[in-house]
């Protein structure tokens, strides 16, 4: 890490700190100082955005180098919108613009991608099973031509041959076990081709999380950003050090909502 950039995440921390020791004088003395609630989370988050997150970007570059992207993007993008524009214009798009806008527009496109990733399960669910079906198809087919090919030998219909072989002993193509196994396999091969598929799309929802975090203006009192960027970010134990120190101090908070995280990213280590 470069001096200016340690300079600036300790300015960030200091600053945090501060807002950090407030935070906690005005819970300890709430009467909801004991539920989870927006009021209390306010302190995690504002130490987990002003250090955690930003010393998690200073680790990762490509990160960072997405976040300057989106960034860029957006100045860019306001530059053009409020070119040729009369004064009252320009002052009403600007208040439109950073009312929320941009961020909103973040959690739109997470929003998005992650009902895309809902519907992809469902198709793949849908797709196995049609796979499935004509496996088994195929499989009685083949199966029933083996069985004429080599038919299984008897001493013939007389008095005191051997019974020929009773059909309820066969296989049961149609049994839950092997059904299972069918689908298993397939489900396994679908995975293995959509791979690279969902490990980008799960790589696109964490950059974009992180960056309408970091845009939002106030994230407690947007619920967009918060349901679907913060809290995500939250389940995925993303700040798994920051909330560990907030477990005697507000309570629930430190409680998991979920118990697999969705996305896996290692946990980050807080300023002192």
């Amino acid at each position: 890490m470069l001096p200016d950039e340690r300079t600036e995440v300790d300015k960030r921390q200091a600053l945090a700190r501060d807002r950090l020791e407030k935070r906690i004088a005005q819970a300890r003395k709430s009467q909801r100082s004991q539920v989870l609630s927006r009021a209390n989370s306010a302190a995690a988050f504002e130490y987990a955005r002003t250090v955690n997150m930003v010393d998690w970007l200073v680790t990762h570059p490509t990160e960072r180098a997405q976040l300057e992207k989106v960034v860029k993007l957006f100045v860019n993008t306001s530059v053009t919108l409020l070119s040729n524009t009369t004064k009252p214009q320009r002052r009403r798009l600007t208040n439109q613009l950073l009312d929320h806008f941009w961020c909103d527009l973040l959690a739109s496109i997470v929003w998005a991608i992650e009902e895309i990733q809902a519907l992809e399960a469902i198709v793949k669910d849908r797709l196995a099973e049609m796979i499935a079906e004509k496996a088994t198809t195929y499989l009685k087919q083949a199966r029933a031509s083996a069985v004429a090919s080599h038919p299984v030998a008897t001493d013939g219909d007389g008095p005191g041959s051997k019974p020929g072989p009773d059909p309820k002993e066969d296989l049961d193509l149609e049994s839950a076990v092997i059904q299972g196994c069918i689908t298993g396999v397939v489900k396994l091969a679908l995975d293995g081709a959509t791979k690279g598929i969902d490990d980008y799309l799960d790589t696109m929802l964490l950059q974009l999380r992180i960056a309408g975090v970091m845009i939002c203006p106030d994230v407690t009192e947007h619920d967009l950003v918060w349901d679907h960027c913060w809290l995500p970010l939250w389940k995925a134990a993303l700040f798994d050090a920051t909330l560990k120190k907030f477990r005697n101090l507000v309570g629930d908070l430190a409680a998991p909502l979920t118990a697999v995280p969705s996305v896996p990213v290692p946990p980050i280590t807080a300023g002192a």
